[in-house]
């Protein structure tokens, strides 16, 4: 799919970075006729930023009407030239900046004519250069075609710089990984039990609902609470398993059997969440699904370091056991990203769906790819919608400070900006 160039401009040569020799950008722009089906002028319209264009010198040297020779060489009958690369920056309005793009429909603009600011090339772009100054032709001023690929197929360039930018770094699959992704080994290898690496204590927030299902949830295990106050043996929990080395006695009985070489134990921790406020939005939300001990087990693998997968027919808890490993991933790790990958934007909704029943903060949620608009839900998880939520979060706590300043009979428009509320807080509060 190609196009005739009406004019190129290269509209910035940046300067370069301290140890190179080639531009740290090059910019241009790219003007282009679309009088065309209406069809295609939308494709050329809706190019995104980072799409890969290509810029094409024809020089044809056989007359009009040529029919062309398979059995000859292709570059000579087409008269080929010069390919460059260069990649969208995005599509220039009528004031000559980039339209940007977002959740609101790009503006209709007036007439045929459309200009797009691209990326160059800066190490070839050096190149050109130097061969210009020493007397060759300027590539920039022959370009008459713009080219461009289908979208699906247009995404070689982010593929290949994805795999340059994993294979330089320290870490790309780690070291428990390798074997199993190689097909040798051990299959159970990288399970948490197999690991040396295992956390000791963490937080349950809110898996059990009880002591008694603690209990119930590790039949072979011996639970110790580190308090003998009955009131406060309540969720959350902070377990740790430990194994007891039991010592071999010399002697027994006959017919006795030899006793087990360890014994399993946990020591639960009760602990109090912190109190977040006074209303009732401020109280955490919890999970009130009482899972069976197959079920802790397999959150029990998914919050340790390791592979866990979990496998079940429909029905059996697998949804509920995965957003259970989420909420307990998050409050136990703070500081780490969760990365959920799922084979289709409905087993996604459901995730997100049963997440935000969980006591996860809205803020700290992000949905990228298609079927955001499925979720039943009036919120917006999108990039943008993550942006305007900021927003409108800025909005509420000014809101909560002026209640706060009518309070004090502070006079002032102290809530009018943050800067204002802070110097509110710094002075008055």
């Amino acid at each position: 799919m190609a196009h005739s160039i009406v004019s190129l401009n290269v509209v910035e040569v940046a300067k370069p970075r301290v140890g190179e020799s080639h531009p740290a950008q090059v910019r241009a722009d790219i003007t282009v006729t679309l009088s065309v089906l209406p069809s295609i002028k939308a494709e050329w319209e809706s190019m995104r930023k980072h799409d890969v264009a290509f810029l094409i010198t024809l020089q044809p040297t056989c007359p009009i009407g040529t029919r062309y020779n398979y059995k000859q060489p292709f570059i000579p009958q087409v008269g080929l030239k010069y390919v460059r690369g260069c990649e969208i920056e995005g599509m220039l309005d009528e004031e000559g900046k980039v339209i940007e793009e977002g959740p609101d429909p790009r503006p209709e603009l007036p007439g045929d004519t459309r200009t797009y600011r691209v990326w160059l090339d800066p190490n070839q772009y050096q190149q050109d250069m130097v061969n210009t100054v020493n007397g060759a032709e300027d590539v920039y001023e022959t370009f008459n075609v713009i080219m461009r690929r289908k979208p699906k197929e247009n995404n070689f360039k982010a593929v290949l710089e994805t795999i340059r930018d994993l294979m330089n770094t320290e870490c790309v699959v780690p070291d428990w990984l390798h074997d199993l992704i190689l097909g040798y080994g051990s299959p159970d290898a990288a399970h948490y039990t197999k690991l040396k690496n295992t956390v000791p204590k963490l937080d349950w927030n809110d898996t059990f609902l009880s002591v008694d299902h603690l209990k119930a949830s590790f039949p072979d295990y011996k639970t110790e609470l580190t308090t003998d106050d009955q009131s406060k043996h309540v969720p959350p929990f902070r377990l740790e398993f430990l194994e007891d080395e039991m010592p071999k006695s010399s002697k027994r009985k006959e017919g006795e059997e030899e006793p087990s070489g360890s014994q399993k134990r946990i020591i639960a921790e009760p602990h109090t969440i912190p109190n977040r406020g006074p209303y009732p939005y401020n109280q955490p939300k919890k999970n009130h699904i009482p899972f069976t001990p197959t079920q802790i087990e397999a959150i029990r693998a998914g919050m340790q370091p390791g592979l866990t997968m979990v496998v079940g027919p429909p029905g059996t808890g697998k949804t509920d056991v995965a957003v259970q490993i989420i909420s307990n991933i998050y409050h136990n790790f703070p500081d780490q990203r969760t990365l959920i990958v799922t084979h289709s934007n409905q087993a996604l909704n459901q995730l997100f769906e049963k997440i935000m029943a969980l006591d996860i903060d809205e803020r700290h949620l992000l949905r990228l790819g298609h079927g955001e608009e499925a979720l039943e839900t009036e919120k917006d998880f999108s990039r943008y919608g993550r942006v305007n939520y900021v927003l409108a979060q800025r909005l509420e706590l000014l809101e909560e400070v002026e209640r706060l300043q009518n309070s004090f009979g502070v006079p002032g428009d102290v809530s009018y900006t943050c800067e204002t509320a802070g110097y509110f807080y710094l002075y008055q509060v």
